[in-house]
């Protein structure tokens, strides 16, 4: 992708100009500097996937106008809750490769940051390998916000998808079954809705609904991912107890405060 100092100016001013109805932006929405590196990903490596792709409508060459576009396209579709209507099929014709979609999620806005690039970066890859296109249109995704809730936009999305989308996409793409959800009796739901539309999901780490062992290696999967949170939930009050048993605030600090660390002078010389 070409950089210059044009190029960079004017992704910086959009990144920083602000989302129509900011105040009113829904938990889970990647952040537009993320979701532009997100968007550069995904561009690059469908260029090196589907070469023959490059230039159309579908997957454009990375540029200010392209990348501003596809990011506003999300953004649209994340607040309303709608996916984009896809065209795909007009566009490519009618030899079209299968056409998929992909859902990556990430817990903690402290997380690794580049954890949704990785995570497309591996589902591409094995959707590529099974022959299947995804467009940037049936990329789900959620930032910040924890498998173990489905009131998530982009997991909601995804779960429409499923039921009521009228065109071809037949398959689902993951990088891990923990990233759909931690809840077990959730996420065995969520494989029964793809089972009983017809769909295969796949994982980056070979999971595959269509294979016959599948519900078995589901059941484990869920119930371990669960058993996860579990632990990590108590792990979380044994030090909160443990730091205020030594005196130290749980709370938020009140209001026009705020919290700073306390060092020792002497060390500081």
């Amino acid at each position: 992708m070409p950089k210059n100092n044009s190029f960079q100016s004017m992704l910086s001013d959009f990144v920083n100009a602000p989302m129509p109805n900011e105040a009113k932006r829904p938990r889970g929405l990647p952040n537009r500097a993320d979701l532009l590196e997100l968007t550069i990903t995904y561009l690059t490596r469908q260029a090196q996937h589907w070469p023959e792709l490059v230039g159309m409508e579908l997957l454009p060459e990375p540029n200010p106008k392209s990348l501003t576009r596809l990011v506003v396209e999300f953004e649209t579709s994340y607040v309303s809750g709608q996916f984009v209507s896809s065209n795909v099929l007009a566009t490519l014709g009618s030899n079209s490769p299968e056409l998929g979609a992909a859902y990556i999620r990430n817990s903690d806005a402290n997380s690794n940051t580049r954890s949704l690039d990785q995570q497309l970066i591996n589902v591409l890859q094995i959707a590529r390998r099974e022959q299947v296109f995804i467009p940037w249109n049936r990329v789900f995704a959620d930032e910040a916000i924890s498998g173990t809730t489905s009131a998530r936009m982009g997991y909601q999305m995804l779960g429409n998808l499923v039921q009521f989308d009228q065109t071809r996409v037949a398959r689902l793409f993951v990088d891990d079954l923990d990233r759909l959800n931690r809840e077990q009796i959730v996420s065995l739901q969520f494989l029964e809705l793809v089972n009983a539309n017809n769909m295969c999901l796949t994982t980056a780490n070979d999971f595959d609904s269509s294979q016959n062992m599948s519900k078995v290696a589901r059941a484990f999967k869920a119930m371990q991912n669960e058993f996860f949170v579990d632990q990590l939930a108590r792990k979380v009050v044994r030090g909160m107890k443990d730091i205020h048993a030594q005196g130290q605030n749980l709370g938020l600090p009140p209001t026009g405060l705020k919290v700073v660390p306390k060092r020792d002078r002497k060390r500081e010389r």
